[in-house]
């Protein structure tokens, strides 16, 4: 189980790369959505390291849930 501390590292560093000032920016995705995601990507069986592997993982949900 991740800590909110944990959580919050991952979605700030989810805007890094994807929010509004990320270097992907054009996708502009909201921490709201992160966190949607997050949870489903945290229901599969998966080893959550928060690296890159587990970001464009999640981004891709967020794409996903979009539709």
């Amino acid at each position: 189980m991740l800590t909110t501390s944990q959580i919050e590292t991952f979605i700030d560093y989810m805007m890094d790369f994807y929010g509004p000032n990320g270097v992907y920016k054009e996708l502009d995705i909201a921490p709201v959505e992160v966190r949607a995601a997050l949870r489903i990507y945290l229901q599969q069986p998966v080893e959550f390291c928060g690296d890159s592997i587990d970001r464009e993982r999640v981004r891709d949900i967020v794409l996903a849930q979009r539709g």
